[in-house]
């Protein structure tokens, strides 16, 4: 058959998966980069609002980006690829990258999870895979066309993979189903390259800048309707992240630092209560410090003395200055008058009263309050929804 003029549709649509592979590619290359950073970021002196930062950060970032980037393709949508598809995938590389990238640095650093030896080597080498995929298809190599499929199967294979278990081993439709819509680019793209017209998709007519010569067929619909789909749905995984998942990731890194203080103020009060089972008082401090040193290594091998936050935690004990055997009938002479509190600032820092006694006590839905365990005073503690 002889071939028909240049196909400026399915040049573009060439160009959509390329450029896709290359945001794809760039943004995970830049998360590993990132992530890899995390040791030494470690290093530096904790902040409780660090992961706030650095969320907020990469929503700044990955929205400016994804909306240059939505501009970008609404100008080639009307006028076709005037503008370099390299300077669309550098702002798809740089938007999710970054927001991927401070995200799960932000989820790191919140020091309730250690980053696996392998995850860093592992994102650079798939980053690279995908970029160089994405720069063959872009350049019209020959090896592309083999390359665009085996990564096309691998993705659908692991996406209906992925469907069938969630659908029979959890019953969760819903999950079967956004799996199978995120599956449907990659069947389409290895159905075009498979059939026998799939060489030409790949390859350029020979001269720069023209795009290739293919009658129309089924290939040609295939490889462009799977190209604009997972360019959508490239847009909407990215809008999906800025809008619902950042603002929740913040919540949930205090929420798991919020835990973590519950454990170590549950801790220190097992601690100061067994060594009140064995001298008939709590410990005499106004101080973590002082704490530690009266209960260590006899009641806890490590006492913690900073909240989830990095905060000090405060302790503090208190006695009436009335005779010993004045309690109530039946209780021990000194543990009778002897009381103490052990508190946690919150996410901002700042305890709530000078007196940790006169704490009204409670629960409460705001990260920055005080988390309070008392022997005899009111106890304070997180319940429900937090506010951000």
């Amino acid at each position: 058959m002889t071939p028909t003029s240049p196909d400026i549709g399915l040049a573009d649509a060439r160009r959509d998966l390329a450029a896709l592979l290359l945001s794809l590619g760039g943004a995970t290359l830049l998360t590993g980069l990132v992530l890899a950073s995390a040791p030494l970021l470690a290093r530096l002196p904790s902040s409780a609002r660090g992961p706030d930062l650095l969320v907020r950060v990469g929503v700044v970032i990955g929205g400016s980006s994804l909306l240059a980037f939505a501009v970008m393709l609404a100008v080639r949508a009307r006028r076709g690829w005037r503008g370099s598809p390299l300077l669309a995938a550098a702002l798809g590389a740089v938007g999710l990258g970054s927001l991927s990238g401070f995200l799960s640095l932000a989820a790191l650093l919140s020091g309730d999870s250690d980053r696996p030896g392998f995850v860093v080597p592992g994102l650079i080498s798939v980053g690279a895979a995908l970029a160089g995929i994405g720069w063959g298809l872009l350049r019209s190599r020959r090896w592309v066309r083999a390359a665009l499929a085996s990564l096309a199967a691998h993705v659908s294979a692991v996406l209906l993979f992925g469907a069938t278990a969630s659908l029979l081993s959890y019953g969760d439709a819903g999950i079967s189903v956004l799996a199978l819509v995120a599956a449907a680019p990659a069947v389409l793209v290895l159905a075009s390259l498979c059939l026998p017209g799939g060489a030409a998709l790949t390859r350029g007519s020979g001269a720069p800048g023209k795009p290739p010569e293919i009658p129309p067929g089924p290939e040609r619909l295939l490889f462009v309707a799977g190209s604009r789909l997972s360019i959508g749905l490239f847009i909407l995984l990215w809008l999906s992240v800025v809008v619902l998942v950042a603002p929740n990731l913040a919540n949930a890194i205090h929420r798991s630092r919020q835990r973590r203080t519950l454990r170590e103020l549950r801790t220190v009060m097992t601690a100061v209560e067994a060594y009140a089972v064995d001298n008939n008082a709590y410990p005499d401090a106004t101080t973590i410090d002082a704490l530690a040193r009266a209960l260590e290594p006899a009641y806890v091998t490590h006492l913690p003395r900073r909240d989830g936050w990095g905060w000090p935690l405060d302790y503090r004990s208190r006695s009436p200055s009335t005779e010993a055997g004045t309690g109530p009938a039946g209780a021990p002479p000194a543990a009778a008058f002897h009381s103490y509190v052990v508190r946690s600032p919150g996410r901002d820092g700042v305890l709530e009263h000078a007196d940790p006694f006169a704490i009204e006590g409670g629960p409460t839905t705001d990260f920055d309050r005080d988390i309070v365990f008392a022997s005899a005073t009111p106890s304070q503690w997180p319940e429900g929804t937090m506010r951000p």
